[in-house]
């Protein structure tokens, strides 16, 4: 039996897809994303021997070798993918023995693994592996890659409960030990022992969940004495204003070593004394600082913020660059460990 008539027992609609994305996999073997360097047959001259995910043709799908891709949809597959915050994709790590069906090999204590990092990083590489004791070679792998979007930190989560098998028997559960040691594959049940030939390949699908690294900052105004903030305030000479900055971690993963610097223009000078910062411990008066080598905020975790609210003059009419209108332009960046520094005027 092919592999298309095996899944399209469990959906033909949902099949139909998916084979047409399988068959456009391919990476070059120079670029041996996989392995270990093994012996590779073809649809005419399967294996005599048992030996997993080595055939070159397979009918819909291509090079076996590449048995690991990721999907953000559930019915395109790639070998990388970028990621979003919050978003889930589908791991898939296909399995086949590929021993000739006449010579009825049974491969033993068959199982699969994947190993996703715990780390953050801008690019989390996952390797997947299918072992059997009397396979040659007893274990093969592959790998696929997630990156963060302009190569912004991200993390990966294995989502719990997420793991199955799928073959021409149906639709079986497997442990969340399948990120780890690995979970027990089989045809008609979960036993270790998969038969040689198309009849009895099968797919694990499994879910995993990336928290990217995000924040903003954003910088509005007041004149003393009047409510409300805006990105803009007319003032007169000699006026005092109200500058409010603000932070937000947006992003899915804690954000350290955070610091918030403002830069005055020219005709304006800080008010003693006015530093105060709002954050999930209430409102309090910090030091002086924050307009000349910036302050150390500590770290947020996500949807953490945070306000600082200071007060600055205007200078007097005679202080300022020229008659009329002047526009006075502040400008305040944030800086973090995990994000770099973003800026608001």
């Amino acid at each position: 039996m092919k592999l298309t008539s095996i899944l399209a027992k469990v959906s033909k609609r949902t099949w139909a897809v998916v084979a047409m994305a399988m068959a456009v996999v391919v990476v070059p073997a120079g670029l041996l994303a996989w392995g270990p360097d093994r012996p590779t047959y073809t649809m005419a001259r399967p294996a005599d021997h048992i030996t997993f995910n080595s055939i070159t043709d397979a009918t819909d799908y291509g090079d076996e070798r590449n048995f690991v891709t990721i999907s953000e949809d559930g019915k395109t597959y790639s070998d990388d993918i970028t990621v979003k915050n919050g978003k889930e994709y589908t791991v898939r790590i296909y399995v086949h023995n590929n021993a000739a069906s006449n010579l009825k090999l049974v491969a033993k204590d068959v199982i699969a693994k994947l190993n996703v990092p715990t780390q953050t990083a801008s690019r989390i590489q996952i390797d997947g592996y299918v072992n059997s004791s009397n396979a040659q070679p007893t274990s093969v792998w592959d790998q696929a890659v997630f990156h963060g979007a302009n190569d912004s930190p991200f993390k990966l989560n294995f989502v719990a409960g997420s793991a199955y098998y799928k073959n021409g028997k149906g639709q079986f559960t497997l442990g969340d030990s399948v990120v780890g040691t690995g979970a027990k594959l089989g045809y008609d049940k979960m036993d270790g022992k998969i038969p040689g030939c198309f009849e009895y390949s099968g797919v694990v699908y499994l879910k995993v969940k990336a928290s990217t690294a995000d924040f903003t900052v954003d910088k509005t105004v007041r004149k003393t004495g009047t409510t409300g903030f805006a990105k803009n305030a007319t003032v007169n000479p000699g006026d005092k204003v109200d500058y409010q900055l603000y932070f937000k971690n947006t992003g899915g993963i804690t954000q350290t070593t955070v610091s918030m610097k403002d830069m005055l223009p020219a005709g304006t000078t800080y008010v003693p004394g006015t530093s105060y910062v709002h954050d999930d411990q209430g409102t309090r008066q910090v030091a002086d600082g924050i307009t000349a080598g910036g302050m150390t905020m500590g770290s947020y975790s996500p949807n953490g913020d945070a306000y600082v609210k200071f007060t600055a003059q205007v200078a007097a009419n005679d202080k300022l660059e020229k008659c009329g209108t002047n526009i006075l332009i502040n400008k305040v960046s944030a800086t973090t460990a995990e994000s770099g520094t973003k800026t608001d005027t």
